[in-house]
């Protein structure tokens, strides 16, 4: 079972948290059943990919891969047959270790690159690289390593950026950052900044873990933004001033654990590097992905049970999906992480979710995925 606490195993932790979802008197949203209906073996003829970082649908039937541990991008048919791929050691002229992809102009695809601080762009179709755009970036910040928030809209570049003046164990790497979203013109010059995290995480007392803990998706020109402790989902212009049109608040969840969980003290890399106690930085739940269509809103949580008796932790997902139409919530019972995998996209109600981690299996595996209500 998912445990909806965290067992301190050895360290003090405090719980820390306001307006927790969980905490309220509402009913939790309407349980459905997930049922993965198919699953195809990836076929990679041309190119390993080693790992994966992010998986995006495109077109109803493309899943784009990318991977940091062999840095490169892979495309594959949802049949699973490999498609092509563009890796950083066929492109010396054009380096990089994706960050984040977008793919707003397929087949066109933008890479981001934290260690050159550029966005490279690339024929995904033809394997043929275009241009290098090179970020003029705000003092005391830069692209995340993996997993920065990524957008073109337009012209221009979204950009989530982090603090480089704190390591992601200090406190002022949250309390420091007042603007963690930019826009760059299409030269990569910055045109404004906006977001902060919220005060749930700026006011945290000590070290938390050192998760990404906002998610992020674009449609008909709005962002949706949620950091999952704040127990929000934010709806923002992708326009100046960037202003707030809406926020949904997240439901009480059978299994999602909202409260922020955190060590009382500071813990810097070292420590962790030493070799510290894994207590010592206790993970939380978070949301991996958030997608919306026209009707719906997807979040994919990311969900760990922590037991004194466990050698081993175990990683669990599920959904909360939100009807736009009918404004009601559902969710399911979660499965482990590393059999589904990462959610890559949503089509006409089919769920499609890409499992590349090799945790579990020497395969890798598209799975095709479909809500249905639980019979009584």
């Amino acid at each position: 079972m998912i445990q909806r606490c965290i067992v301190c195993l050895g360290v003090s932790l405090i719980l820390f948290g306001c307006k927790n979802p969980s905490d309220s008197d509402t009913p939790p949203p309407t349980l459905v059943e997930m049922v993965v209906v198919d699953s195809s073996i990836v076929k990679e003829k041309k190119y390993f990919l080693n790992g994966q970082l992010e998986s995006k649908l495109i077109q109803d039937s493309i899943i784009v891969v990318s991977s940091i541990k062999s840095p490169g991008i892979s495309t594959f048919h949802i049949n699973g047959d490999e498609l092509g791929q563009i890796t950083a050691k066929n492109h010396p002229e054009a380096p990089f270790v994706p960050s984040s992809f977008d793919l707003t102009d397929y087949p066109i695809i933008y890479i981001l690159d934290r260690k050159r601080g550029v966005i490279q762009k690339f024929d995904l179709e033809n394997n043929f690289y275009l241009k290098s755009i090179k970020l003029k970036l705000p003092e005391g910040k830069t692209p995340k390593l993996a997993l920065s928030k990524f957008k073109k809209v337009g012209d221009n570049f979204f950009v989530e950026l982090e603090n480089s003046f704190f390591d992601a164990y200090d406190p002022n790497y949250y309390n420091d950052l007042n603007k963690m979203i930019y826009s760059f013109d299409s030269l990569g010059n910055p045109i404004e900044g906006f977001l902060q995290y919220p005060k749930i995480i700026k006011d945290y007392p000590g070290s938390i873990s050192a998760q990404n803990y906002l998610v992020s998706s674009h449609l008909n020109k709005y962002f949706l933004f949620s950091f999952p402790h704040e127990g929000l989902i934010s709806r923002i212009s992708d326009s100046f001033p960037f202003e707030v049109s809406e926020q949904i608040m997240l439901p009480k969840s059978r299994y999602f654990n909202y409260q922020l969980v955190g060590s009382e003290r500071s813990i810097s890399s070292e420590d962790m590097m030493a070799g510290g106690d894994l207590a010592s930085t206790p993970l939380n739940h978070n949301f991996i992905k958030i997608i919306e269509t026209d009707e719906k809103i997807y979040i994919q949580t990311w969900m760990i049970e922590q037991n004194s008796l466990l050698k081993e932790r175990q990683f669990f997902t599920h959904l909360i999906i939100y009807d736009k139409i009918q404004k009601l919530w559902y969710e399911n019972i979660p499965r482990l992480f590393f059999e589904l995998g990462h959610l890559a996209g949503v089509a006409n109600d089919t769920l499609y979710f890409f499992e590349g981690n090799l945790r579990i299996n020497d395969e890798k595996y598209i799975k095709r995925a479909v809500i249905r209500p639980i019979e009584d």
